[in-house]
């Protein structure tokens, strides 16, 4: 039996090298059978963008290059806005506008420096404000092995004296965790990836986190890679909602804060293998950089719309960078 690349949904998530991985595989896979791959869900996440991702790493940009978030001012007309788009060179139309509630998303692949972009809309007499669609990164978490031991954090914030008095909320408050998802399924998916010589498929097992009950996970939403289940690819959301709701007294990792509450799975951000499997498809020979993984405001915006309008009573985002400035 080949072995096979595995992601295992826990606060622990455990990632081999995609190389050392590779070569270990047999049989060895054609090309052509790694060209041929279909995604089982339609895929939101393209090779142009995930290649923007890559470009915003590789020059340490702050912002998803040639990306804009504009408001027009109250009261603009479809004319107006379009007056005011045509202060670039390259001259869009306002139907390639993608819009995230009142605010439009626009891409120019003519001018990838955003802040040029953002400079030359702001100053139009239609709009409100323009920024570049800024990337946020991910925020350091405790990686607490148990509570006696190490949770001296939920010891510092009085926490065991605060569940006498309510023991771990309860499943009518839904928590969203918008972040890089947490995984809501038990399944395996082949992807395609480069192993330093060769494109091949790879066979990944996805498992809920098994400190989690499943049937707390509710109504989780992928935004940023296909629309199928959410897939944790990162560890870090996964992470977040083990701090949130792990369940406690099961014998088993740590204690979560509300460990009644049920979970919104929001996936807003996109880390390494997103990226890396996404244009591994496309047919880019290559690893993208390890600094790669962001997420980049526009998205992270539906997020929050999504969990506020389907049962949210507590958003946590635990994603820091120049848009929360």
């Amino acid at each position: 039996m080949p072995r096979k690349l595995k992601f295992i949904d826990s606060r622990v998530l455990l990632l081999a090298t995609i190389v050392a991985v590779a070569r270990m595989l047999a049989p060895r896979p054609t090309q052509a059978q790694a060209d041929s791959w279909t995604p089982p869900y339609p895929m939101i996440l393209t090779a142009q963008r995930a290649l923007a991702f890559v470009q915003a790493a590789d020059q340490k940009l702050d912002y998803v290059p040639g990306e804009v978030l504009v408001k027009f001012k109250d009261g603009v007309t479809t004319a107006g806005q379009q007056r005011a788009l045509m202060a670039l060179r390259s001259g869009p139309d306002v139907s390639e506008l993608r819009w995230v509630g009142d605010v439009a998303v626009f891409t120019d692949q003519r001018e990838l420096d955003a802040t040029i972009l953002a400079a030359q809309l702001s100053a139009q007499p239609e709009i409100a404000y323009a920024e570049p669609n800024y990337l946020l990164r991910k925020m350091s978490t405790p990686n607490d092995p148990s509570f006696a031991l190490r949770q001296w954090n939920f010891s510092a914030i009085d926490l065991p004296r605060a569940w006498d008095v309510n023991a771990g909320s309860n499943a009518s408050v839904i928590i969203a965790v918008v972040d890089f998802g947490i995984t809501n399924v038990n399944q395996s998916f082949t992807f395609p990836t480069w192993d330093g010589g060769a494109i091949r498929s790879v066979s990944v097992p996805f498992a809920i986190n098994p400190d989690l009950q499943a049937s707390r996970l509710v109504s989780g939403r992928d935004f940023t890679f296909w629309n199928g289940p959410v897939l944790d690819m990162d560890s870090h959301g996964t992470h977040v909602s083990g701090t949130i709701g792990e369940d406690t007294n099961n014998g088993l990792a740590e204690a979560g804060i509300a460990y009644h509450a049920r979970i919104m799975p929001v996936k807003v951000c996109l880390g390494y293998w997103d990226l890396q499997f996404t244009l591994s498809a496309s047919g880019f020979r290559g690893f993208v950089p390890q600094n790669v993984a962001g997420c980049d405001t526009a998205t992270v915006a539906q997020g929050i719309r999504y969990a506020a309008d389907n049962g949210a009573k507590v958003i946590n985002i635990s994603l820091g960078g120049q848009a929360l400035h």
